[in-house]
């Protein structure tokens, strides 16, 4: 079992990714069955970000785009907080400025 576990997770690392391209959100994951979304910037509401135990060991989060349509929200998988962080206030503009403190934004 180990070795099928250790083939599934190198699958399922190759297969993550994300990007903002000309007003879209494009997400994508999985392993058997691989999915990509894409999401319209206008139709994100809001962002979410969960953090598992293992997660935050390794230093990554899991961002959710809510939407008022569709799944309601989603993933990116294990992106670091800063790129997280970057890709919501580029897909966004300005959504996240009245949670941050002068100075803290890079």
């Amino acid at each position: 079992m180990l070795p099928v576990g250790a083939l599934l997770a190198v699958d399922r690392y190759r297969s993550l990714g994300h990007a903002y391209v000309d007003g879209f959100l494009v997400t994508r994951q999985g392993s058997v069955v691989r999915r990509r979304y894409m999401v319209h910037s206008d139709g994100i509401i809001g962002w979410n970000e969960h953090q598992s135990f293992f997660q935050r060991r390794s230093g990554v989060v899991t961002l959710h785009a809510t939407t008022a349509a569709g799944s309601q929200s989603y993933e990116i998988l294990d992106v670091t907080p800063q790129v997280g962080l970057a890709v919501a206030d580029r897909a966004t503009p300005g959504l996240l400025n009245q949670f941050f403190v002068t100075g803290d934004r890079a």
